[in-house]
C-alpha cells in the first residue's frame, strides 16, 4: 500500500501514514466516516503532561517504558 512518511517536528519521531481507506462499514454508518484511534486520551491523561502538543505520543512512550 502506498504511504507519506513523516518526522514530528519537535521529537524528531518518524513514522507513516496510509494513503488509502479500507471500507468496512456500511456507507450511512456513521463510523464510516470517522477515524477513531485506538487510543484516546482523557482530560485527566492529557493534563498530566501539562497539555503538551506532543501528549499521544508522551503518554505511549510511557506505557511502552512500564511494559519493560
Amino acid at each position: 500500500m502506498e504511504q507519506t512518511l513523516f518526522k514530528l517536528p519537535y521529537t524528531g519521531i518518524e513514522g507513516s501514514i496510509s494513503n488509502s481507506v479500507q471500507i468496512f462499514l456500511p456507507g450511512k454508518d456513521k463510523r464510516a466516516k470517522t477515524f477513531w484511534p485506538d487510543v484516546m486520551l482523557t482530560y485527566d491523561e492529557y493534563k498530566q503532561t501539562g497539555f503538551d502538543k506532543q501528549a499521544e505520543i508522551l503518554f505511549l512512550l510511557n506505557k511502552i517504558g512500564q511494559e519493560k
